[in-house]
């Protein structure tokens, strides 16, 4: 297995870096949406739904007015409830056009895509259920077991088949299979842009998604999600931001909408510039489009000043995402933590934990305090450093090195990551004028760090008042985090760091495997383990 990935990884590397180079665009035009899938309540077939929530998506590509070169749909915004057997579909070989193709095996939604994609000459990337077809060998030993994967598909402007990506980190999603062989996945657009994929959960880790940034040097990434949004340092639009300012990529997000399991976050995103845009919808949900010139990173190394300025009203947007369903990392409780004192302006404290693998995290805080109302509700923030193996959601187990200011509601590092019910009520007495963080991480290309804020409207701080930096030292890489614009709407501010040498195994609780909704069973558990957690510290 792990050889067969091997060769993989190392063919697609040869012919890519040996490739001819053409003529790239400087900028291209791309669109991505969020979108909130519809609960279809007519009793209709699987295949009718799957049609209606297609002419829904082709409807807002024909309502942009622009010559795109790609357009990014998110992940699970065409299936919800469905059964798989009934909307999955056979996917066309590279460069076979399915417009007009009269073979059954082929879903009419996937014909749909294919024909919009020549019809308005762009590329269309959307996310489907795939079934796997049986090969000769798979039929001469029997091909009783149908399997299923999670496939983001792209058509190219005149309708062919552009590129394939089969989910290599799968969320749960029992009833899907992961690939034998890991697809290292890029494909060309019209204007020769060069677009690497990974789906959702992929972006936690090293593969496939660092084989693209570091190992092919791809510049622009496409970035289907149904993500949902954890605190401390989890949260949508806070990951897309900090994976695109570390690998210094363009990265084309879009999101699945559903505010009750904590499903949103949709932008474009311009390396270590920050984003050009971006959505992150609460309420009852809704679906947005974005559609912004990008500049092409691998003809423009050198940007400035290319993101615009993020001018919203932090708590208008905080009041709006009250009821907007969060997770909690079950392991702040296994963080050492530092009460942060609220009446000396100055701060100097050093952090650590961890055993064998320890990491200190050194804090350099200066603060206002305003006058404080007692009657009112307001954050305390503890100094925390973890370096240890977290689970996530029971799901799978990650290596984790992080140092930051964490939100919490009392003393108590149990409410820590946690938010106020009722934004109205929150007083702000605290003012961060200035934070750094400063942490040494060892050496090695099985990890990656990466700068990571939160403001309480569930939004990144933009790089434009942030410093990032990294200073090369004989055993150990120093990385330094520092806020340089007076801050009072914080919810976190550290620095991420990920260990995939201590990753573990996916978990496949038997009960579960079983289930006909699985994705949706995932959810649930998380839900239900993070509100017990609450309760009765229950870890999943």
């Amino acid at each position: 297995m792990k050889l067969e990935i091997f060769f993989y990884v190392f063919t697609t590397i040869f012919l890519y870096t040996f490739s001819q180079k053409v003529n790239l665009s400087k900028t291209y035009k791309a669109a991505v949406v969020e979108y909130h899938t519809e609960d279809i309540d007519e009793i209709i077939s699987d295949d009718e739904k799957i049609l209606i929530r297609t002419k829904n998506h082709i409807d807002l590509l024909q309502s942009i007015d622009e010559d795109l070169e790609i357009i990014l749909f998110p992940e699970k915004s065409l299936y919800s409830h469905e059964n798989l057997a009934n909307i999955s579909s056979k996917i066309p070989k590279k460069m076979e056009n399915i417009c007009n193709s009269s073979d059954i095996q082929f879903k009419e939604y996937l014909k749909l895509f294919s024909c919009a994609a020549s019809k308005y000459n762009t590329s269309i990337a959307i996310n489907v259920i795939e079934k796997k077809q049986c090969s000769p060998e798979d039929m001469i030993n029997s091909c009783f077991e149908q399997v299923y994967y999670n496939t983001v598909v792209v058509f190219d402007n005149k309708g062919y088949l552009a590129g394939r990506y089969r989910k290599w980190n799968l969320f749960g999603e029992y009833q899907l299979t992961k690939p034998n062989i890991m697809d290292l996945t890029v494909i060309t657009t019209k204007n020769n842009i060069k677009f690497g994929i990974f789906n959702c959960f992929d972006i936690m880790f090293d593969m496939p998604a660092l084989n693209l940034t570091r190992d092919l040097d791809i510049k622009n990434i496409l970035f289907p999600n149904n993500w949902i949004s954890e605190l401390p340092y989890l949260t949508a639009l806070q990951v897309q931001q900090m994976w695109a300012q570390e690998n210094n990529v363009v990265l084309l997000s879009s999101g699945q909408n559903n505010p009750k399991t904590g499903a949103s976050g949709t932008g474009i995103y311009i390396g270590n510039q920050g984003p050009l845009d971006f959505v992150f919808i609460g309420g009852a949900g809704g679906s947005s489009v974005i559609v912004k010139t990008v500049p092409n990173l691998l003809e423009n190394k050198d940007i400035i000043n290319s993101t615009v300025n993020q001018v919203y009203d932090t708590d208008t947007l905080a009041e709006g995402l009250d009821d907007f369903f969060l997770l909690r990392d079950l392991s702040m409780d296994d963080h050492t933590a530092i009460l942060m004192p609220e009446h000396e302006r100055l701060i100097e404290e050093t952090v650590c934990n961890g055993d064998k693998d320890r990491i200190c995290c050194h804090f350099n805080i200066s603060i206002s305090t305003l006058s404080i109302i007692q009657r009112k509700h307001r954050y305390k923030y503890h100094m925390v450093a973890f370096n240890g193996v977290r689970s996530f959601s029971g799901l799978r187990n990650a290596g984790i090195e992080s140092c930051g200011i964490v939100a919490c509601l009392n003393e108590s590092l149990s409410s820590c990551a946690l938010r106020f019910p009722n934004y109205s009520e929150i007083y702000w007495p605290i003012v961060f004028d200035f934070i750094s963080i400063e942490a040494n991480f060892s050496i090695g290309g099985k990890r990656i760090q990466y700068p990571s804020s939160l403001l309480t409207s569930l939004r990144p701080i933009s790089p434009k008042y942030t410093t990032w930096e990294t200073e090369k030292l004989p055993k150990y890489l120093r990385r330094k985090y520092t806020l340089n614009q007076a801050e009072n709407r914080l919810l976190t501010f550290g620095i991420f760091g990920r260990d995939f040498n201590r990753d573990g195994d996916l978990i496949i609780p038997n009960a579960i495997c079983k289930s006909t909704v699985a994705s949706y069973a995932t959810i649930l558990i998380t839900i239900i383990c993070n509100i017990l957690f609450n309760y009765i510290k229950f870890y999943c």
